[in-house]
């Protein structure tokens, strides 16, 4: 499992606290579409990510949580949009903030035209859904 997702084009990874024998572990999570890798640690940062074993020779896209750690390996960094629309739900139940929602609502938005035009087989969006999506992001920030 480690060297199929070592050798991925593109793989996700995380890290969540859990309990463990009494005391505070990390679970790292690594997965493509086919395979996922759960390793328990008392490390949670760069000592427990190279121990898993994937990550040091990973030359795939990574999709992650922008936790720092992260960018010390070699891979392209995508950044995961779950926890870009977690993130943008905390500011607006904090703060009632319109542009948050309309973020939110832009990266769902674009979400839904991928996982379309991914059904039916194509390897990227149209020019014209591209130019729209830009649109509409620009007119979250106008105003601004």
């Amino acid at each position: 499992m480690r060297d199929a997702l070592r050798e991925s084009s593109v793989a996700g990874a995380d890290e969540t606290s859990m309990r463990a024998e009494g005391s505070l572990h990390w679970l790292h999570v690594m997965r493509d579409e086919q395979w996922t890798l759960y390793y328990l640690s008392e490390k949670r940062g760069r000592e427990a990510m190279d121990t898993m074993g994937i990550l040091l020779t990973f030359a795939g896209v990574l999709v992650h949580d922008h936790w720092k750690s992260y960018f010390a390996y070699a891979a392209t960094h995508v950044l995961c949009n779950a926890h870009h629309l977690r993130e943008l739900l905390g500011v607006v139940d904090r703060d009632s903030n319109q542009l948050a929602l309309r973020l939110m609502k832009l990266l769902r938005l674009s979400w839904h035209y991928c996982k379309g035009f991914k059904t039916i087989g194509m390897l990227q969006m149209p020019s014209v859904v591209c130019e729209r999506i830009e649109k509409i992001m620009t007119g979250c920030f106008s105003g601004l």
